[in-house]
Formats: structure tokens, sequence, C-alpha cells
């Protein structure tokens, strides 16, 4: 229904329809050098997603990633994602944030991003925390970085929302949020914590 367009090679055989190229639908695109068709489904092993941003600027993109498992589902209107290594990068230029995942789930009606990863980290105190680490790319705030076990990213308002953070170290400060929730709008803005 004119949901997707699909521009590279396909081969079509009695048993299956592939393709090496580039899927664009619903404001993304996503590239893989082997995707496999069915009638409302597709999936790739090993592709390339981007989301571009709601008001189209020219090259502008809210969220990117690479070296992903992809299932994309128009039925249910959702895309899964699994890391294909140790956590893949992901990049929020609008945000000036990246964070390491082990799966994201994209809701494409909601515009939502569900993130999750169980990578273990073991801090200076000896602290074990899991989740995906989140990194400040601002040149002002030298690596900023906390871990959430849990995170959502509204890709229309571009708002990474972090839940279950432990703490996060600030120069030679610890705080401790005391929601454990941590917001973070465009330009690394962090909204204030009590």
């Amino acid at each position: 229904n004119g949901q997707a367009e699909f521009r590279g090679r396909y081969d079509l055989t009695p048993e299956l329809l592939s393709g090496d190229g580039k899927m664009d639908f619903a404001n993304s695109e996503l590239e893989s050098n082997r995707m496999e068709f069915k009638q409302n489904v597709f999936d790739a092993d090993t592709a390339d997603f981007r989301l571009k941003t709601a008001q189209q600027e020219v090259g502008a993109l809210a969220f990117t990633t690479n070296n992903v498992n992809a299932h994309i589902d128009f039925n249910e209107r959702t895309g899964d994602f699994q890391s294909n290594g140790k956590g893949t990068f992901v990049n929020f230029p609008v945000n000036q944030y990246m964070c390491f995942m082990d799966n994201f789930k994209w809701y494409m009606d909601k515009s939502d991003i569900e993130l999750g990863s169980n990578k273990k980290y073991a801090d200076k105190s000896d602290v074990e925390l899991s989740g995906s680490e989140f990194i400040s790319t601002h040149p002002d705030q030298d690596s900023l970085r906390f871990i959430a076990p849990k995170a959502k990213y509204d890709v229309k308002n571009y708002i990474i929302s972090a839940k279950d953070v432990k703490y996060i170290n600030v120069a030679d400060a610890r705080i401790y949020p005391d929601s454990g929730n941590v917001v973070i709008e465009r330009k690394a803005v962090m909204r204030t914590l009590k």
C-alpha cells in the first residue's frame, strides 16, 4: 500500500524474494546487502538503520545505527533490531548523545524507540550496573555519561527518557537522581534533577 520503496537489486526465485539495497519507509531508511521479503514483513541479518528528523531538514537524522539484525513488520507497525556484536553504537545527532545497546524496538506510528541492553559494567567502587551507556557528545560536556537499563526515544520531540539510572558522575561528585529518571532534550540539555 505504498508504505515503502526499495532501491537496489531484487532476486526472485521460486523459494524467495531477496534484495540488496536501500528501503525507504516511514521517515526512515534501512540499508542491507541482503534482505528477505514476504508479503507484509522483511528481514535483514546485517543492516544500517537511520531515522530522519520530523521536520525533514535536508540530510538531518534523529537516530542512526549500524550492524544490526532487523525485522520490519508492516502489519504490527514495528521494527525489531538486535545487535550483531557486543553492543551496537547508536547516535542521536539532534540530542548530541550516543549510546551502546543490544536491542531496540521501533514503534512506527507512535514514533517511539525502546532501547535495551544487558551489558554489565563495574565502576571503581565495584558497583555492578547493567544497561545501555549513554554518553554526551556535546563539546562542553566532556563525555558526560550514565548507564540506564531502560530507555525510550521520542522521535517526534527528540527526547531521550532513561529509567532506573543509579547515578551520574560529574567532576568530583556523584549525583543520584531521586526517581532514577534522566531526560535529555535537544543539544544535550538534561532536565533538572532533584
